[in-house]
């Protein structure tokens, strides 16, 4: 988030005159956003707008830390713990509240998301019958062996942004 644009916006008054203004917030925060940054804003490339769903970790695995994420549906991280769609996504955020949310614990736990079975199979049974299919939950299990280093990467970024 741009924070000093945030601020020269004002957006803390702007928002309590927002929601004076806007008579159904569907989604509360973000309605106050949409509402106060229309026309202010521009849309994210696909390549750096990563989603937490099946089939989404390509871009994660690939060691880029450039990336806005969105934790799409349930669960969030800071709510429960991960698929395998986006355990990664799941332990990036873990790792960077860790570091600069010291006094809040959070739950680090490397170990295999609860439908990893289920994705394994899947992946196996759509490989016979749906290639393409297969290749969504493929995605996914190849997300679990973090092979773009993502973890140390996004680890010795967040050290150095800290040790200013």
């Amino acid at each position: 988030m741009n924070l000093k644009g945030l601020r020269e916006m004002n957006f803390t008054d702007e928002s309590i005159k927002a929601l004076s203004e806007i008579s159904v917030a569907r989604y509360g925060d973000q309605t106050v956003f949409n509402y106060l940054c229309r026309g202010k804003s521009f849309i994210l490339l696909p390549a750096i707008n990563h989603r937490t769903a099946i089939g989404s970790s390509r871009t994660l695995c690939d060691g880029n830390l450039d990336l806005n994420i969105h934790y799409i549906g349930s669960p969030k991280p800071w709510l429960g713990g991960p698929k395998t769609s986006n355990w990664l996504a799941h332990q990036l955020w873990h790792q960077a509240s860790k570091i600069f949310f010291s006094g809040i614990q959070t739950d680090m736990s490397s170990s295999r998301p609860h439908d990893f079975i289920s994705i394994q199979r899947k992946a196996r049974l759509y490989s016979l019958i749906n290639p393409r299919r297969a290749e969504h939950y493929q995605i996914d299990l190849r997300s679990l062996r973090d092979s773009g280093s993502v973890i140390a990467k996004a680890e010795a970024h967040w050290n150095c942004i800290n040790a200013r």
